[in-house]
């Protein structure tokens, strides 16, 4: 069809099709054309890619637009991995912690969720009235998931406790640099002056970054035992021993030698 062209036809929805209110129905269409339209890409070549970035050619694009996506697969499918091997121990392990223990962690998750709320200018009660719930409802609806988040945590302490991990200083004082470079390039000057200058969220700061670098390593711990990667680089680490042995042994004087 050209652009001013009219046309009318006929359709019969399929019983099994994605609109089930009008499986069945047989309808009547009146289409006109009012304009066209074409989406003309570039040629991928040199031109394109340095076009969008600090790149001199498209083989270097191509390039980091391919580790880009092979990391970020990655990346989720370790999450999945991890997730499952978690729920796995969770399954075969004897949790206890007090009541408290929970009450404090949904009183934080609803404490997280209003400060969420404010940024987009609303606040908890609006969006329980929203919801047509009330504040019970959704202690009970949050019930499960921080039972799972605390359960998770304690896990994790406790492989990290057994395994003796622990985290570079260096590591956490370069990312902690970034936290702070973060917050101010994103929050007003004062404001972030202010909250830095607080020795108490400093000390938060720093406290909260440790504890997901600990988790982070110990996660990453769990997912080598789990895949046995870890007793495979055991495996390495005793034919690595018994080889700088047997060079010792073989590169040492006999004692033949050592008499004459």
């Amino acid at each position: 069809m050209s652009v001013g062209d009219e046309k009318t036809f006929s359709y019969t929805y399929p019983k099994k099709g994605l609109y089930k209110d009008l499986a069945g129905v047989k309808a009547e269409f009146y289409v006109k054309v009012d304009e066209i339209k074409a989406r003309i890409l570039p040629e991928l070549d040199d031109v394109f890619a340095q076009s969008i970035g600090e790149f001199s050619t498209y083989d270097e694009f191509y390039n980091a637009v391919k580790n880009s996506l092979e990391e970020q697969a990655k990346e989720e499918y370790n999450e999945d991995y991890d997730n499952r091997v978690l729920n796995e121990v969770i399954s075969i392990s004897k949790i206890k912690y007090p009541p408290q223990m929970l009450e404090h962690e949904i009183d934080r998750a609803i404490d997280n969720l209003n400060e969420r709320l404010l940024q987009q200018h609303m606040d908890i009660d609006l969006y329980l009235k929203t919801r047509n719930i009330d504040m019970a409802k959704l202690r009970e609806e949050l019930l499960p998931s921080t039972e799972t988040k605390i359960k998770k945590s304690l896990i994790l302490m406790e492989i990290n406790e057994k395994e003796k991990i622990d985290i570079d200083q260096d590591e956490l004082s370069q990312a902690t640099t970034r936290t702070i470079d973060a917050i101010y390039q994103n929050w007003p000057k004062e404001k972030a002056q202010k909250y830095l200058s607080n020795q108490e969220s400093m000390s938060d700061i720093v406290s909260n970054i440790m504890m997901d670098m600990l988790t982070q390593k110990t996660i990453e711990k769990l997912r080598s035992i789990a895949s046995g990667q870890e007793e495979k680089l055991e495996e390495e680490k005793k034919e690595e021993a018994v080889e700088v042995t047997e060079i010792a042994e073989t590169s040492s004087p006999s004692e033949d030698a050592q008499a004459s």
